[in-house]
């Protein structure tokens, strides 16, 4: 037996098995002198491109052939002629296209493997197979692996290999199936009888307008109801697999969507008591924007705030507001409409002043102050006056119930206009003090007679602040003596003292003399 050079040839003792090897030696063409009896010929690994007609003609005895991995691109009609005996035939890993046609293997026209009445492994994976015609395996009646994954494949008629019936090993995965549903409805009668013989079943695809679906479990379970006669040939079964595909990410993303909806929603209605509460845990105030100007004018106002009220609420600031806000912490510097006013002074210049020397404007809105200051007309227009521009800065603490009809338009318009918090209310303290400006001052009141270190240190007796109740004449002691008020301190720190400033108001410090501090 002449061997082919860089080949290796081997026999048994009786000549009836001889191997011809000649992996990776480098051929571009066929080997010319392949013996005539060769049974097993090993061709893989070389750089044929082609492989031409009457490759192996003579060689009868030939059972196995590997010429995989060689760079085959064409393969002619009578390549294979002659080979009756082959039973295993390995072209996986090269560049098939067709047959016949340019010389490019891409198809399978239904000769190329007609003589091959013996075969039973074809391997044909991880080419470029497009096309097979239905006739070209039914000659193979003893086929029995099949391996066609890897391909260009699209719309073979899978259900032609039900003429093989020895089959039982086939790989259809990672081709372009057609989506189309009349197809795969074929394809899926024939899937659910030979199941178990496809191996790669999870890898099955198909590919409709560029987009690729796997499909492998889902033919399974595919419903050919869902493909009515107008989609038939239009519509691809993709649509109803990619619904099915991502029904789970669907739900979580409308779970979220519904979710973060409720949340802006629920935002957005408690967005006031959200900023509290923020501002309350962090100190921060969110959604809140002053000016450079209105801070340069901030700087150098004398009170925090001015409060205005009914003197028939005389007990209600000098018990229970004033305390919550001058003693508390942070600590405010008020200027009291009935406390700290110069009794001799014109009401409408002296509020005006008020007003404009402070930070904030709270009114204490009672029966009381609706029946009796706001009445007033010299004390409604100076209010008006300078509240006309400064309705941001205007604070409404509602004490009690205050029916409609006792409000008038004016009163009505600044209440749905400005920051309203209700006496009663569970954060009444914390809405008070996000409604009031940041404290700069590093200590902010002081005793007459008193620095701000050694009001520090001094040891006081604690009156007790009450909870925000509608009763507010409950649940807090205070001294007797402070009913006639609260703060009579000033600010020695970095502010003058109203006095020096204000002529139509002033502070008297003998008036109004407690003996507790209450802390907020």
């Amino acid at each position: 037996m002449t061997c082919p050079a860089n080949c290796t040839c081997y026999h048994d003792q009786t000549w009836s098995a001889n191997v011809v090897e000649c992996s990776e030696a480098g051929y571009t063409e066929m080997p010319n002198k392949i013996p005539m009896d060769a049974t097993e010929v090993y061709l893989d690994g070389n750089n044929f491109g082609e492989l031409s007609s009457h490759s192996f003609i003579g060689r009868k005895n030939l059972k196995i052939l590997y010429a995989n991995n060689s760079n085959i691109a064409a393969v002619y009609n009578h390549t294979f002629s002659g080979l009756k005996r082959l039973t295993i035939l390995h072209l996986e890993d090269n560049r098939i296209k067709k047959l016949l046609e340019d010389n490019r293997i891409k198809k399978l026209l239904g000769f190329e493997l007609a003589t091959l009445e013996s075969l039973k492994e074809l391997y044909l994976q991880q080419n470029e197979i497009y096309h097979i015609d239905n006739r070209t395996f039914i000659e193979l009646k003893n086929l029995e692996v099949l391996r066609l994954d890897g391909n260009r494949l699209r719309t073979f008629q899978v259900w032609q290999l039900s003429s093989n019936p020895y089959l039982v090993e086939i790989g259809l995965g990672e081709n372009q199936w057609s989506c189309e549903c009349d197809y795969l409805e074929d394809y899926r009668k024939w899937l659910s009888v030979n199941l178990a013989k496809i191996f790669d079943a999870t890898k099955i695809i198909c590919m409709y307008n560029n987009v690729t679906r796997s499909l492998g479990p889902y033919l399974t379970d595919f419903n050919s109801t869902k493909c009515s006669v107008t989609t038939a040939n239009s519509k691809a079964i993709v649509e109803s697999k990619a619904m099915n595909d991502y029904l789970p990410l669907m739900l979580v993303t409308m779970c979220v969507f519904l979710a973060s909806v409720v949340i802006v929603c629920g935002a957005f209605y408690y967005r006031r008591e959200l900023r509290v509460w923020i501002y309350s845990r962090c100190g921060l105030r969110m959604c809140y924007k002053t000016t450079v100007f209105e801070e340069q004018q901030d700087k150098d106002r004398l009170f925090d705030a001015y409060v205005s009220y009914s003197v028939k609420d005389e007990a209600f600031i000098s018990q229970v507001l004033a305390p919550g806000l001058e003693s508390g912490d942070p600590s405010y510097r008020l200027c009291l409409h009935y406390r700290d006013f110069n009794v001799s002074a014109y009401v409408a210049d002296t509020i005006i002043e008020a007003v404009e020397s402070s930070r904030r404007t709270i009114i204490i809105l009672s029966k009381n102050f609706i029946h009796n200051e706001w009445c007033r007309f010299e004390f409604k227009s100076a209010l008006h006056e300078v509240l006309k521009d400064r309705r941001r800065r205007l604070i409404f603490v509602v004490t009690g119930e205050i029916p409609q009809r006792d409000l008038d338009a004016d009163m009505k318009l600044y209440l749905k206009t400005n920051t309203v918090i209700e006496w009663g209310d569970r954060q009444f303290w914390q809405k008070l003090q996000f409604a009031m400006p940041d404290v700069r001052r590093p200590c902010v009141h002081q005793r007459s007679s008193e620095s701000c270190a050694a009001a520090a240190a001094t040891p006081r007796e604690v009156t007790t602040i009450p909870t925000a109740s509608p009763e507010f004449a409950e649940g807090y002691q205070v001294d007797a003596s402070s009913v006639m008020g609260v703060a009579q301190g000033i600010q020695q720190c970095s502010t003058p003292s109203p006095s020096e400033h204000l002529n139509g108001f002033q502070r008297n410090p003998n008036r109004h003399r407690r003996k507790n501090s209450s802390q907020f």
